[in-house]
């Protein structure tokens, strides 16, 4: 039996109440799964630069299996990357807030919070604030968010040719093309 006819069997035989159940369900799958993300991806450090780690492994890999590459197409792929990588990881991780927290003055420690607004009705803002703490736990600098932007885009310039940099040295090690 195909799964057209089982599908079309069973179909007319659902009541009206499970349908609606299911299209409810499927309406709140497309609306709660992208602000779920957003907000993981804004509040907790390293998902999505775990994230940005495999997109990179696999997309630079391609670029290693190739025996000649066009210095144009990887220049705008490690570009695209950095780029993505500096809008959507704001966050960061423990790593990639090292270069901020050095920015401290001595006698503060490095914090990093979400300020979570609501300046319209519909729309919520969250906004990453990375701040010097003194001992007595008020922030006397705030690193401003320009510095974390360039100091992220320089990042995944860098997470960039290094990924491509291992993926060639495993090509090499191997001897035949990487998987």
């Amino acid at each position: 039996m195909k799964i057209t006819e089982l599908y079309s069997r069973y179909k007319d035989r659902m009541p009206s109440w499970l349908w609606l159940l299911m299209m409810l369900f499927g309406i709140c799958l497309v609306i709660c799964v992208p602000i779920a993300f957003i907000y993981i991806i804004s509040h907790f450090e390293g998902v999505a630069s775990a994230i940005f780690l495999v997109i990179g492994w696999f997309v630079f890999g391609s670029f290693a299996k190739q025996e000649k590459r066009s210095p144009l197409v990887l220049g705008g792929a490690v570009l695209f990357f950095a780029l993505m990588g500096m809008a959507i990881d704001q966050t960061g991780n423990i790593v990639y807030n090292q270069p901020l927290a050095l920015l401290c003055p001595e006698g503060t420690t490095y914090a990093r919070s979400v300020a979570t607004y609501n300046p319209l009705p519909g729309r919520t803002d969250f906004v990453q604030n990375f701040q010097c703490i003194d001992t007595g736990g008020k922030p006397p600098f705030a690193i401003p968010m320009g510095l974390v932007i360039l100091t992220r885009f320089a990042e995944y310039i860098f997470i960039a040719y290094l990924l491509l940099g291992i993926r060639l040295l495993l090509k090499k090690i191997r001897g035949r093309p990487v998987q």
